[in-house]
């Protein structure tokens, strides 16, 4: 896992870093009698475990494994009619490079899952309506982006 780190912190406060290779190996030396806290780190992703302590090393520690997710996060917002601001069921949204898929729901609601640093656009598609913003383009996310609206007017 490219940019991953495994930080070594000792009891003492004292840390050390080592990265993790092409395969995902990673190793350091430490002396005997050695107590202190493994920790995996890569920007956007959590590990299970956290960590991993030691009390006293006195011997060689193989496989010490952690296994990385990438953080989600969601994208969530209305489409509501421009005369009431009610929302519109049914109302196709595409996203990504992909063209992925969803609807909204019986309250015009919508959720979209996407993985740490996802950069995209969001198009309403529908029928009989023309939508403000015609898009929403989405940069580098971060977190949650919540609140997300856009107005449909009816062209019947």
């Amino acid at each position: 896992m490219p940019e991953a780190k495994i930080i070594f912190r000792e009891s003492n406060g004292y840390t050390k870093t080592t990265t993790i290779d092409e395969t995902g190996y990673y190793e350091m030396r430490v002396a005997p009698g050695w107590s202190g806290t493994v920790v995996p780190f890569r920007i956007g992703y959590s590990f299970a475990p956290e960590n991993l302590i030691y009390q006293q090393l006195m011997n060689d520690q193989p496989d010490q494994n952690f296994e990385a997710s990438i953080i989600q996060y969601t994208i969530s917002g209305k489409i509501q009619n421009s005369d009431n601001n009610q929302g519109l069921s049914n109302i196709t949204l595409r996203y990504g490079l992909a063209g992925f898929v969803l609807s909204t729901n019986e309250s015009g609601f919508f959720t979209i899952v996407v993985p740490f640093e996802w950069s995209g656009t969001i198009t309403p598609e529908n029928v009989g309506y023309n939508f403000t913003p015609q898009y929403l383009t989405i940069e580098s996310v971060h977190s949650d982006v919540e609140n997300q609206i856009f107005s449909a007017v009816s062209t019947h």
